[in-house]
């Protein structure tokens, strides 16, 4: 009886054990479960982030002023470029264009025996003449920007009575072709052709060839078309700029050795 009788007491001790060890788990899963969440809603505080790394650092003034300064100084730089570098490329068109018409001169030649477009007063100028030989392109004959060619005008480029070109033609004077537009030069004929200038460009007057013999070379030549100096068309076919102390009437002569014709009186 005695043993019978312990035995529902021991049945019920061991329940209660189990019990007291699932509320020990319960209550320790509950301590752990706070934990977990400060762990989660600050999980950046295991992996530390420096503030300084997301910031965006500030300009002192001193800075700012020297930044300015500097953009200032660049600016200006390029400002006072834009005029030579808009030189730069009139010159560099001027010369395209001579060298075009350097082209027809001797396209020209090669049809008639070498020689080059007279001297005339009764028939057609050069300006017509040549423009076969440039393709039939008469833009060649003009300078954008000169004021007084046809291009701004919008006069006849092939006019026989007024030259609305950018350039003149030589007049070959000391070899007579003033006084007698028969003559033609040959090239076969000139001395120097790479000192031998064929065309310039004009200022304008109207003027087709360059005539020593009217007395008016500085008029109707332009010898300052771009700042110090102006572009020339020579007897080898090349084009080149030459400054104002570089430039000699001599450049002009056919016979080197001649002197320069004066004024027809």
């Amino acid at each position: 009886m005695k043993w019978g009788a312990q035995r529902p007491n021991a049945a019920r001790s061991a329940r209660a054990g189990e019990c007291e060890m699932w509320n020990a788990k319960c209550a320790m899963e509950g301590a752990k479960r706070p934990s977990a969440a400060r762990s989660a809603g600050n999980i950046h505080s295991s992996f530390p982030i420096s503030n300084s790394s997301f910031s965006l650092t500030a300009f002192t003034l001193l800075e700012l002023l020297v930044a300015i300064s500097i953009i200032a100084i660049l600016a200006g730089l390029v400002i006072a470029m834009l005029p030579a570098a808009k030189l730069s490329a009139r010159r560099a068109a001027s010369l395209s264009n001579l060298r075009q018409l350097g082209i027809g001169l001797m396209g020209f030649a090669n049809d008639y025996d070498n020689r080059l477009p007279g001297r005339v007063a009764s028939s057609d100028k050069w300006p017509r003449l040549l423009l076969p030989y440039v393709g039939n392109d008469s833009r060649v004959y003009g300078e954008p920007d000169d004021l007084k060619c046809f291009l701004r005008t919008g006069a006849d480029p092939l006019s026989n009575t007024r030259n609305t070109t950018s350039y003149i033609l030589n007049g070959f004077n000391d070899a007579g072709a003033f006084t007698d537009e028969n003559i033609q030069i040959s090239l076969l004929n000139l001395q120097k052709p790479t000192e031998t200038i064929l065309m310039a460009c004009q200022s304008g007057t109207g003027n087709f060839y360059m005539d020593f013999m009217e007395g008016n070379q500085y008029t109707v030549l332009n010898l300052a078309a771009y700042g110090n100096g102006s572009n020339y068309l020579f007897a080898d076919g090349s084009a080149r700029f030459i400054s104002k102390n570089e430039y000699s009437d001599t450049l002009w002569l056919v016979d080197k050795s001649s002197a320069i014709p004066e004024k027809m009186r």
